[in-house]
């Protein structure tokens, strides 16, 4: 192989940095009450200011916990990220199979992997957020379908028109309450628009990098760490830790550039919790609302991860266009204005 050009040695080194800058990022944590924010297009988008792309990334996340529930050990799916082999989940099966009684085999149960969608966006009212600064937001599968469904509900009369394109994207608010599994999370998107300039692009996290990055031989830590618990249940489970596959070494190298193609033992998205986390991890499910579209409301609330949210209904279709929707008074506040007017 010859020489890399310049051009292809800038890329490979912002790559890295890329990945660098990603590890140890925590998705944004929504604070209790209300909070606007607003969803980014993908970067390869700032040429086209009416089209998001896509904006947002599926990965599998698994929860290991101790009998005692003072320890946690967090490590991504291959199967639900890549449609790979997942060793973890091959583990966290035949434990169940091997199950001395039914408590011990719905405590492995609650660890499997759930489906989750990280995405960009601009937090405009938390005074601990720069609400220039892109945050990573991290929502169950059944979540994201809800705020689809509110694009789709934007699409009536005009089969192209995107609330999260450059040109169009509107303010989403977030209503939190409660705490741990008794959390509740509702995302409804306002008629309040946000045009934004293609340099904010350039700030957007790099999704790919991020869940690269996650990529930290992990994979063997936490089979030692499944190891102990199956100790505890008096289970025994053989399992072969194995290498990523090529495909997966590409997916590294093409992500983020030589940092992380270094990696050999790479388990799909993983991260450590800390065992003081404020609140146990938890797992949403969404629960959709009829409502026209000034108020089409998906509620996610934590559940357990083999609960499946129910059809989402679809969301009322606007009598008139969009743009005549009176917006919440919440959303028209001075404050909210004068910050969407500096991201133009």
């Amino acid at each position: 192989m010859g020489a890399l050009t310049a051009r292809e040695r800038i890329q490979q080194k912002r790559q890295a940095i890329a990945a660098n800058r990603s590890k140890g990022l925590r998705p944004y944590k929504f604070k209790n009450g209300e909070t606007k924010f607003r969803i980014l297009p993908a970067p390869d988008t700032s040429g086209t200011p009416t089209v998001s792309g896509d904006f947002s990334r599926k990965y599998g996340k698994t929860y290991l916990k101790s009998f005692d529930g003072q320890s946690f050990f967090g490590i991504g799916d291959r199967d639900i990220t890549y449609g790979e082999r997942d060793p973890i989940k091959e583990m966290l099966f035949d434990a169940m199979r091997q199950a001395p009684d039914a408590e011990t085999k719905e405590h492995y149960r609650k660890m499997l992997a759930s489906p989750r969608e990280i995405f960009c966006a601009l937090i405009l009212d938390d005074k601990d957020q720069a609400p220039n600064e892109p945050v990573l937001i991290e929502v169950s599968e059944g979540a994201f379908d809800g705020i689809l469904s509110q694009f789709e509900a934007w699409t009536d009369e005009d089969p192209d028109y995107d609330i999260a394109s450059l040109d169009n994207g509107h303010v989403f608010k977030c209503e939190k309450s409660g705490s741990g599994m008794d959390t509740k999370y509702q995302f409804t998107v306002t008629p309040k628009k946000a045009k934004l300039t293609p340099k904010i692009l350039e700030k957007a996290i790099d999704l790919d990098a991020w869940i690269a990055s996650q990529f930290e031989n992990l994979e063997g830590k936490a089979l030692e760490f499944l190891g102990k618990i199956n100790g505890a249940a008096g289970i025994t489970v053989a399992a072969a830790i194995t290498s990523a596959s090529s495909t997966s070494q590409a997916r590294l190298t093409n992500a983020g550039g030589t940092a992380a193609a270094s990696k050999t033992n790479a388990a799909a998205v993983t991260e450590v919790l800390d065992e003081d986390e404020e609140e146990a991890p938890a797992v949403e499910d969404a629960d959709f609302e009829d409502a026209d579209l000034d108020a089409a409301i998906a509620s996610v609330v934590d559940e357990e991860p083999e609960a499946e949210p129910e059809p989402a209904k679809p969301a009322a279709k606007p009598a008139s266009k969009p743009a005549a929707k009176p917006a919440p008074a919440a959303a028209d506040s001075d404050d909210i204005d004068d910050i969407l007017a500096g991201l133009e």
